[in-house]
């Protein structure tokens, strides 16, 4: 059972990494890309903006420039990604996800951090 969630697990893995990298694609060599709904609104930055330029900039290993595009989620990046590494092995192992305490609490925090982020962002500085 645990080798059949395994598969699961990586098949889902794969095809959010292929569609990612199709996406990455069509922006490179089309220049379309989703645009940011509430940037084309209102002409402010939401919290999100940046982050597909972002990821194109991690493919070509250029931190720099991933980082200038949206400095909070860059920052946060390894922490999404340790989380979904460690819910993937929870789920592997016992075919359930439990959060761990206080997960809700950093959540929480998480989402307030975007909102403040998306209002700094914006200031003129």
């Amino acid at each position: 059972m645990m080798k059949k969630r395994f598969f699961q697990i990586g098949k889902y893995f794969i095809i959010v990494i292929m569609i990612g990298l199709i996406y990455a694609g069509i922006c490179t060599y089309t220049g379309f890309g989703i645009p940011c709904v509430f940037h084309s609104i209102t002409g402010l930055k939401c919290p999100g903006c940046g982050l597909t330029h972002m990821f194109l900039a991690l493919l070509h290993l250029d931190f720099k420039t991933a980082y200038l595009e949206n400095q909070f989620l860059f920052l946060l990046l390894p922490l999404f990604g340790l989380a979904a590494c460690f819910h993937a092995v929870q789920y592997i192992r016992s075919g359930t996800v439990k959060r761990f305490r206080g997960e809700n609490a950093l959540a929480y925090f998480l989402i307030g951090m975007l909102i403040l982020w998306g209002i700094f962002r914006n200031l003129p500085l």
